[in-house]
């Protein structure tokens, strides 16, 4: 069942959609953006993506996302 959820998710992502319409998608791309961050931050600004983790709401999240 996972594996379809992840093949239906792609599927949808793959047109480029210009909004996010439920909420599997937009988990999908924050989680995926996130360890993108991780992976590519250099270590002098890794403070500013553990802040990701203390997180309360999408907007702080989202606001983080735009620091970093």
């Amino acid at each position: 069942m996972g594996n379809e959820i992840y093949t239906s998710i792609k599927g949808k992502l793959k047109a480029k959609p210009k909004k996010l319409t439920d909420l599997d998608q937009w988990l999908f791309v924050v989680v995926n953006t996130a360890k993108s961050i991780i992976d590519n931050t250099s270590k002098n600004n890794f403070d500013n993506v553990v802040k990701l983790y203390d997180c309360n709401s999408t907007s702080e999240i989202q606001h983080e996302f735009d620091i970093i």
